[in-house]
């Protein structure tokens, strides 16, 4: 009876470890077919994560979705106003009103007039800001010479430049034969050398010598000829004569 129990025992257990073994070999064939169809998955084709680890690859490289822009320092720019069209005063260096730039040139260059119905009106479009090119300004009545600079060569006090209508130079050039309404006695002359501040609404040229030189430049009256002209030594200026400036309205 002892011998039958252990033998049904011993039939028993075999029959166990036949299945177990049969389980792991089936188990190992799949595993192995698994890894077979893997390596012919194109990993191109896998798009999510969760598609390339449930076929046994890495997740995919987390992609930069920010692209930085790399920032200079900001050249500084010169700024436009929109234009501007006015009459000129001329003022005293104390601030007192001596009148109107003249529309009508005489023999000697613009003068004044006390008259708002015979000043002259001109247009122009200031540039502003550090480095600013000086700009042209256009005088708005009809001439032969259409924009309003100064006549003469190399700036000093005898004779003072007079103010005249010429045709255009570019900024920074020096004096040029151009055509001006005084080409007979000072044939070469200026046009773009004109600043503007808009907080007082002054006018101020600058001349530029043949030497390529910038020297200081003045504006002066002459009441006997009744013209402007610019000079470059207030400390020794023609007779008669008195340093005024230039004011839009």
């Amino acid at each position: 009876m002892l011998y039958s129990t252990w033998l049904s025992l011993f039939i028993i257990t075999i029959f166990n470890l036949g299945a177990n073994v049969s389980g792991r070999a089936q188990f190992g064939k799949q595993g192995l077919a698994g890894r077979q169809d893997v390596a012919h998955v194109d990993p191109a084709t896998l798009t999510t994560n969760a598609a390339r680890m449930a076929a046994g690859l890495t997740p995919l490289k987390p992609r930069n979705m920010y692209h930085p822009t790399r920032i200079g320092a900001r050249t500084p720019q010169t700024s436009i106003i929109p234009p501007i069209t006015s009459r000129v005063e001329i003022r005293t260096t104390s601030g007192g009103f001596l009148g109107y730039i003249d529309s009508i040139p005489n023999i000697f260059g613009f003068g004044r007039t006390g008259s708002t119905s015979n000043a002259m009106t001109i247009t122009f479009t200031p540039t502003m800001g550090a480095g600013a090119a000086p700009f042209n300004i256009l005088i708005n009545n009809p001439g032969t010479h259409p924009y309003l600079g100064f006549a003469g060569d190399t700036l000093t006090n005898q004779p003072p430049h007079v103010m005249v209508r010429t045709n255009p130079t570019s900024p920074g050039s020096v004096p040029s034969v151009v055509g001006n309404s005084r080409q007979a006695n000072q044939p070469k002359s200026e046009s773009a050398i004109w600043s503007y501040n808009p907080s007082n609404q002054r006018l101020t040229p600058q001349w530029i010598n043949p030497n390529g030189g910038s020297p200081t430049t003045y504006i002066w009256y002459f009441p006997t000829t009744n013209s402007l002209g610019i000079i470059t030594n207030p400390a020794s200026p023609p007779l008669n004569s008195q340093p005024v400036w230039l004011r839009v309205v």
